[in-house]
C-alpha cells in the first residue's frame, strides 16, 4: 500500500523473507520503505543486489564443500530432497564459486549478477581469453553467451574444435545424465 511516497511492507511469515527487514542502513528493522530520492533508491538497490551476489556466492562455497566432503550419492541426494533449488541450480552456483575463488578474473571486474558469472566461467580458455578485455560489472547475460557464439563462428570450416571445451562438455553432459538417471530411478522406485 503506498502512502505519500512510503510503502507499508506486509509482514511475512515467521522466517519468510525476514531478513528484508533487517537493514534500512541504520540497523533497526525497516517496516516501512521511504522513496527519498532516485540516487538513495539505486544505492539501496545496488547494495541488495550486490549482497545477494555475495549470498550466491557463500551457497555456491557451501555446496562445493558439501560435494567434496560428503560420501558419493549423498550429495546429490541432499540436492534433490532438501535444498529449495534443482541440481542443475546447484551446479551452477558450484560452478560460479569455483571460478570466483579461482581468481582468474578478479571479482570487481565481474557482473553482479550469479547467472551472467556463470556464462563466463563455462567459457573455454580460448573463449575467456578473448572476451576477458570485455568483461566488466555492466557485462550482460546476452553480452556473456555471445563470446561462446562469438568464438564458434570465428572458426573456420572445418577447424578442430577446442579440446578442452569437448572435454568439459563432455563432462557437463555425464552429470546431467547422472542427474537424469537417478531421477528415473526415483521415479521407477515410487518416491
Amino acid at each position: 500500500m503506498k502512502l505519500d511516497g512510503k510503502v507499508k511492507l506486509p509482514r511475512p511469515a515467521p522466517d519468510r523473507y525476514a531478513g528484508l527487514f533487517a537493514d534500512d542502513g541504520t540497523g533497526r528493522p525497516q517496516e516501512v520503505i521511504t522513496f527519498h530520492s532516485r540516487t538513495h533508491t539505486v544505492e539501496r538497490i545496488k547494495a541488495l543486489w550486490e549482497r545477494a551476489r555475495d549470498d550466491f556466492l557463500a551457497i555456491g562455497r557451501w555446496l562445493v564443500v558439501a560435494k567434496e566432503r560428503m560420501e558419493h550419492g549423498e550429495y546429490e541426494a541432499m540436492v534433490r530432497a532438501e535444498l529449495p533449488f534443482s541440481p542443475s541450480r546447484a551446479r551452477q552456483l558450484r560452478t560460479v564459486a569455483e571460478f570466483v575463488d579461482s581468481g582468474r578474473i578478479p571479482l570487481e571486474r565481474l557482473p553482479p549478477a550469479d547467472s551472467v558469472i556463470y556464462e563466463i566461467a563455462t567459457l573455454s580458455d580460448d573463449e575467456l581469453a578473448a572476451a576477458e578485455p570485455d568483461i566488466r560489472p555492466s557485462l550482460t547475460r546476452v553480452e556473456a553467451k555471445a563470446f561462446k557464439k562469438k568464438r564458434i563462428d570465428t572458426r573456420a570450416p572445418g577447424a578442430t574444435p577446442d579440446r578442452a571445451a569437448l572435454v568439459r562438455r563432455i563432462e557437463r553432459l555425464k552429470q546431467e545424465l547422472a542427474e537424469a538417471q537417478a531421477q528415473l530411478t526415483k521415479i521407477d522406485q515410487g518416491s
